[in-house]
This record gives C-alpha cells, sequence and structure tokens, in this order.
C-alpha cells in the first residue's frame, strides 16, 4: 500500500525551496507514495509545474481584495491562538507523513497535525536571515514548534549550526540532505529559448557576459555586484556585461542605480521562468548573496559548465566543495574587493571553466531521492513503533 505524504507550502513562487519541491514532485517514487500538496496560497510561476497526479489545496485566497485580506488576517490569528480549528477543518489521516517544505509559516502550519509523524525543512541560515520569524509569536513559541517534530532537515552543513546557534533548546532529530537538482531537465531547459532571448545575444554579443540568478531583495546583494561590475568594466581591456534575473522588492531599487550610472551594459531581465538558456550563455555565474543555505542556482550553473564566483555564505562553501568547483571570496567583500575579483575571474575563466565542468557529475538526483524516501519511511515507521508500545 502506497504511504501518504502531504507537504505543505507557502506558494509556488520562483525561488530556490519552490524549485525543489517541484524537483521532488516530478520524480518522487508513483509506487511508493501518495503526495499531495497544501499551500498557504495556490499563487506562483511554478503552481503550472505540479504533475497532475499531485492533487493542491489552497488555505486562503491569493486575491488582495478587501474580502481576502480580512480572511488571511482571521486565519494568521486562529493559527496564533486556536490552531486546533484548523485542524478540524483540513484533516489529514493520522497515518499521513506531513512535511512542511520551508522555515516559516508552512511549519506553523504543520505543527496543528499533532498526531502526524512530522518533518521540517530549512532552506537557509536562520540565525543570520530570520525572515521566518514573524510566524511566530516569540522565539518561545517557534521553539516549542519544532520541538514538536519528528525530524528537521537542513540542506546544508551551514544551515544546522546556524538552527542550533539561535535555537539550542530545540532537541529534535537533524539531518542533512541536499537539494534535488534534475540536471538531465537544466540541461533540457537550456535548449528552449524565450522572444527576447536572441535580442539579449545581440545586445550582449562581442561581450563577457556576466550572469546573476534571485529574488531581487537585500541579502542577494544585487547592488553591491551591481557598483562592482561597473568598476570592474573600466578595469578590462575585454568589454563585459551583467544580466541579472529575478524580481522583487529591491527591483526597483536596482534600476535606479543602474539609471544613475547610465550603465547600458548592466541588463536587469526581472523574473524569468526559465533563466537556463541566458545561464548556458554566459562566462561566469556570480553569487554576492550575503546568506544562502544550498544555492540551487549555483549547481545549475556549474551542471551547464558555467564557471562559478560566489561569496562564502555557508552554502557557496559546501556547493563549490570550498573552492574546489569555483571560486570563493569573503562574503564581507566591499565593492572594491568584488570587482577586483571580478576582473580576476574573467582574467582566470579558463581555469574556472575547467573547475565547473569537474562538477556536473557531482549532482545525483538518484541519491538524494534515496535519501528522501529513507527518511520519510523512517519517521512513519518511528512514529508506529511508539503507538504501538
Amino acid at each position: 500500500m502506497k504511504r501518504k505524504v502531504v507537504i505543505l507550502m507557502r506558494n509556488l513562487k520562483m525561488g530556490g525551496a519552490e524549485k525543489v519541491l517541484i524537483s521532488f514532485l516530478k520524480n518522487f517514487d508513483r509506487e511508493m507514495y501518495d503526495v499531495s500538496l497544501i499551500l498557504h496560497t495556490v499563487e506562483g510561476e511554478l503552481v503550472k509545474e505540479v504533475p497532475s497526479d499531485v492533487d493542491i489545496k489552497g488555505l486562503v485566497p491569493k486575491e488582495n481584495g478587501l474580502f481576502s485580506k480580512i480572511y488571511r488576517a482571521t486565519f494568521k490569528r486562529i493559527l496564533f491562538y486556536v490552531p486546533k480549528l484548523l485542524e478540524i477543518t483540513n484533516r489529514v489521516d493520522s497515518s499521513t507523513v506531513v512535511i512542511s517544505f520551508m522555515e516559516g509559516i508552512s511549519t506553523h502550519i504543520a505543527s496543528i497535525y499533532k498526531k502526524n509523524p512530522k518533518i521540517a525543512w530549512i532552506h537557509t541560515d536562520v540565525s543570520t536571515n530570520p525572515w521566518a520569524d514573524s510566524s511566530y509569536r516569540s522565539i518561545t513559541q517557534q521553539e516549542r514548534i519544532y520541538n514538536s517534530y519528528d525530524k528537521i532537515v537542513f540542506v546544508s552543513e551551514g544551515g544546522k549550526n546556524g538552527f542550533m546557534s539561535k535555537f539550542p533548546q530545540v532537541n529534535t532529530d537533524k539531518t542533512i540532505i541536499h537539494n534535488v537538482i534534475d540536471s538531465r531537465e537544466i540541461q533540457n531547459k537550456s535548449l528552449i529559448v524565450d522572444d527576447n532571448y536572441s535580442e539579449w545575444l545581440r545586445l550582449t554579443d562581442n561581450t563577457f557576459r556576466v550572469i546573476s540568478v534571485g529574488r531581487a531583495d537585500p541579502v542577494k546583494r544585487f547592488d553591491l555586484l551591481i557598483e562592482a561590475f561597473k568598476n570592474a568594466s573600466e578595469s578590462t581591456v575585454m568589454p563585459l556585461s551583467l544580466t541579472i534575473i529575478g524580481n522583487g522588492s529591491y527591483f526597483n531599487k536596482l534600476k535606479d542605480i543602474v539609471n544613475k550610472n547610465n550603465l547600458s551594459n548592466v541588463f536587469l531581465l526581472g523574473m524569468k521562468f526559465n533563466p537556463m538558456p541566458y545561464v548556458k550563455s554566459s562566462d561566469l555565474f556570480v553569487n554576492s548573496s550575503l546568506v544562502e543555505s544550498y544555492p540551487t542556482v549555483i549547481g545549475e550553473a556549474l551542471i551547464l559548465g558555467v564557471p562559478v564566483l560566489a561569496t562564502k555564505n555557508g552554502g557557496s562553501e559546501e556547493i563549490l566543495e570550498d573552492g574546489r568547483f569555483g571560486e570563493l571570496i569573503e562574503n564581507t567583500a566591499d565593492v572594491s574587493t568584488l570587482s577586483a575579483n571580478v576582473v580576476g575571474a574573467v582574467n582566470n575563466v579558463k581555469d574556472l571553466k575547467s573547475k565547473a565542468l569537474s562538477a556536473q557529475s557531482h549532482f545525483s538526483m538518484t541519491k538524494v531521492l534515496s535519501e528522501y524516501s529513507q527518511l520519510i519511511n523512517k519517521v512513519s515507521a518511528d512514529r508506529n513503533t511508539l503507538k504501538n508500545e
């Protein structure tokens, strides 16, 4: 008989954790598991990527009207103060394995299923990126909720260490499983171009193409990258171009920086459902983020054979194996330091290319999916053993 699994997620807007979830949903063993999805709001570019055999349920409306805003506010108050009511109205069988696939409200909601075996996934370093704290009344409540889980999964050693430093009172068993990265799909998607790709190729023709991909928010430090690129492009004989793919709260500020400095060789493309052709056609991938747990975007660049320069942020050291697969610099780097390292990467691109190519066989989706299965089966079996004692 198939084991039932329910996965909770905030939404399916474009992001690293969301893309990892989609990879799992497309590739889990259909003979072993019956998987369904509960989203806080059914919205995001990746909703259409969910396989047809995975049921999706939404908890609150995504619209921005007055009724929807009142509904969302009421839902949060119920979650904070009367969570039992949510369990009654959103029942799942007690043998179902419940997975919160991301820190924050997903973890809070999943905790209402007290009788179920539960797994919590953490996709960031919560000690330096505390965005999820707003989903709880207090740190004490957050600790209590994490202690109600059977297992906590981190996608990197750095993420685990950051969690333990912030929540020393959480005694739940912890493990590390790297993100699912589907190499074949990444290669296939790199061949599917959109309507704007040819124009981008033309505009960046005869330049050394530097690229970065991620949400446009302060933690990604695209502002630092743009300023550093400006200096670097003035220090190289070869013409450079910088392309940033991603949308978010910081996007307009990035546009202001580009316009203020008249940077005609910087291209802010916004959100791209499939950035792979742009990454594949680039000469250098730069990750300037302050915090990463296990940056899937770096893995995607390596799979496409693109050299990588990244700031040390926990996850980048792990995925690049401390410099084996790419160049690492301190995450305290200022504009001058990052600029000098971009110039150095341009001049040393052949060696970085060799490092990237050597990483391609490193990503095994089969191995990671097996680790997912072993975890789900063990958590379910352990909870059943406790019930029978």
